[in-house]
């Protein structure tokens, strides 16, 4: 998927939770495919990014039984959700591998720092 296409739309992602463990560890794998591929993500979710992976059940108990297993899901989440802001920059954009997004963007990035002049 990342390798075929160089922009994705991904609609409505669900806040994950513990109990969403397989769910969240496939979306951190798109992530990191995404990531790898310099694909552009184009993304609306429930939560802003930051608070997509709750770590915890969905009482909101942070479960002490968790132990490691949930240690690395949380650092695998910290992860994308780095990657995701990274993703989200002018600069990924101009990178990437949509020409036309590019081309806009480095348009917007040389018209603001040009501003027309008024005479």
């Amino acid at each position: 998927l990342a390798q075929r296409f160089h922009t994705v739309m991904l609609t409505d992602v669900p806040v994950l939770h513990m109990a969403d463990r397989n769910e969240a560890r496939r979306f951190i794998t798109l992530i990191d495919a995404l990531y790898e591929a310099h694909a552009v993500l184009i993304m609306s979710c429930c939560s802003d990014i930051y608070h997509i992976f709750t770590g915890q059940f969905d009482d909101g108990d942070a479960s002490p039984l968790l132990g490691h297993a949930g240690e690395e899901e949380v650092f695998a989440f910290q992860r994308a959700i780095s990657r995701l802001v990274e993703m989200a920059s002018s600069q990924w954009i101009i990178n990437g591998r949509n020409r036309f997004l590019a081309d806009n963007a480095r348009r917007q990035a040389h018209e603001a720092a040009h501003p027309p002049t008024l005479e």
